[in-house]
């Protein structure tokens, strides 16, 4: 028995009801396209600005993004965000704060097959080189 939550229940033929939904499903997803979340950090360097900018450009062609700021988000909402989303971008954030923290909470969720990430240097003097966030 499948109890749909918007129409009646289904009991008899449930194989094909299912077949159904997901061919539907796989459709209405295959036109939505490229989705990108971007998380940045709130008060350092020109984060805020620079994820701004680079969400502008997503969007002008199209791509569909999400934002965070990494001193709100907490782990739930990342694993959510990174399980709908194929590219995760975040600003590279200051060393010893809760947003370094969550940049663990991202890359613990991304899935090697699924996803591509960039990161994005916010310039700040306090902040961590790219380089060493490899």
């Amino acid at each position: 028995m499948v109890a749909t939550g918007h129409g009646p229940m289904l009991s008899q033929n449930l194989e094909s009801f299912v077949e159904y939904y997901k061919s539907w499903s796989e459709k209405a997803t295959a036109k939505i396209g490229p989705s990108v979340a971007v998380f940045w950090v709130s008060r350092f360097g020109e984060s805020e600005r620079l994820a701004q900018l680079f969400a502008h450009g997503l969007t002008s062609c199209s791509v569909n993004v999400e934002m965070h700021d990494l001193n709100a988000v907490d782990a739930l909402e990342i694993t959510e965000c990174v399980g709908r989303n194929e590219i995760i971008a975040f600003t590279a954030p200051p060393a010893e704060s809760q947003a370094a923290t969550n940049i663990g909470s991202i890359l613990a969720n991304l899935k090697v097959k699924k996803h591509q990430f960039m990161v994005l240097d916010s310039c700040e003097d306090s902040q961590e080189p790219v380089a060493l966030l490899r």
